[in-house]
């Protein structure tokens, strides 16, 4: 428009109206941008709250962990314990079957000796008869020899 065609106060107008516009717009605009501000928040948000609940469960999950472990620990330790207490009973069983085998050889030492002893008694007994038998035999030879010798015949 030519500017004597224009009304007063037209140019005026145009440019509030323009000005408003650009309010307009410019709200507009930093609406839009603080929405997307806002949604970007709201995803960090959410991540961060999906990440947390994971390390919870994660936390969770090691715990349980940690707790099966302690448990398989104290049941070995048990285990261990018990076994020790086996093999002490064991070392006991054979100590006591060992003094018992000791005590029977020493037994049957005793024996061998007392019969050795009894053997050796018998012999003596044997040569002291046998001894008595000789006298015997010299003495009735004397008395066949004195009575041969007096004349005197059987």
């Amino acid at each position: 428009m030519a500017a004597h065609l224009r009304r007063p106060g037209e140019v005026a107008r145009q440019r509030k109206e323009a000005a408003a516009k650009r309010a307009v717009a410019l709200a507009a605009k930093k609406q839009q941008v603080a929405a997307k501000k806002a949604a970007v928040e709201a995803r960090r948000k959410k991540r961060e709250a999906i990440a947390a609940a994971i390390a919870e469960k994660q936390q969770k999950r090691e715990e349980k962990a940690a707790a099966i472990a302690e448990k398989k620990r104290l049941q070995a330790a048990k285990a261990a314990a018990i076994a020790e207490k086996k093999r002490k009973q064991e070392e006991k069983a054979a100590a006591i079957a060992e003094k018992r085998r000791k005590q029977e050889e020493k037994a049957a030492a005793i024996a061998a000796k007392k019969k050795k002893q009894e053997e050796k008694a018998a012999a003596i007994e044997a040569k002291k008869e046998k001894q008595a038998e000789k006298a015997a035999a010299i003495e009735a030879k004397k008395k066949r020899d004195a009575a041969r010798a007096g004349g005197v015949t059987k």
